[in-house]
């Protein structure tokens, strides 16, 4: 968090918001929420959450460390372009440059700086109409429970 938050204030993208929803907030970050255009909440309900994935259009989780984030699923699903890093479930679903930008996690200067660069890349994308909300809401589609349902089954088939 404390990453997203230092890209944010170093160069932040203009005509942009940041909204960051998490239960936890570690003391040593929380000075950074003081800034320009940003908005925390610790906690939404379902039906706050899935308004404010229909009103935003890029998720950023730049985790330097996690397995496979469901809610990347959960952002692709409502239209979003993703930003994450090669150590998240976010590089496993082979997107193109105009879905997801993923970011290889290196000296965390570095980090932060490539961090803060991809989010004013991707602002500057929009304008473009280079970003389809629609076209990204196709990975709905494409990761049902049905298609999940039915992978398992396969798998298990052949692999007995």
């Amino acid at each position: 968090m404390h990453h997203l938050l230092k890209a944010w204030r170093t160069r932040r993208p203009d005509r942009s918001e940041l909204t960051i929803v998490a239960s936890r907030m570690d003391p040593g970050i929380a000075p950074l929420l003081e800034q320009p255009n940003v908005n925390y909440f610790s906690w939404v309900s379902d039906d706050t959450l899935k308004k404010l994935f229909e009103e935003s259009d890029v998720f950023v989780m730049p985790s330097l460390v996690e397995g496979f984030g469901l809610v990347f699923g959960e952002a692709l699903s409502a239209g979003l372009f993703c930003i994450g890093t090669t150590n998240t479930g976010l590089a496993d679903f082979e997107l193109n440059e105009d879905e997801a930008k993923i970011l290889e996690v290196c000296e965390l200067t570095k980090y932060t700086l490539d961090l803060s660069d991809a989010l004013n890349e991707v602002a500057d994308m929009f304008p473009r109409s280079k970003i389809k909300k629609t076209s990204l809401a196709r990975f709905r589609e494409k990761f049902t429970w049905a298609s999940h349902r039915k992978g398992i089954r396969e798998f298990i088939a052949n692999n007995d």
